[in-house]
């Protein structure tokens, strides 16, 4: 939910506690989200994918999978 009013925020909020089964499902898929994006993981893939195309001398562009 984008909200930009506090007010909003609460509305969203008390929507959430009333719509458990919604509440979990969002919280599933943000924390699947975050880790797909942000753990240190997934970090690590990109750095070691990035290392090992450089060292390849790849000079075109490099994907981070």
């Amino acid at each position: 939910f984008l909200v930009s009013t506090p007010e909003g925020a609460a509305l969203r909020v008390r929507y959430l506690h009333q719509h458990p089964a919604l509440c979990a499902e969002m919280g599933g898929k943000a924390r699947e989200f975050v880790r797909q994006n942000f753990l240190i993981t997934r970090q690590l893939r990109d750095y070691l994918t990035l290392i090992h195309a450089l060292m390849d001398g790849r000079k075109d562009r490099i994907e981070l999978v």
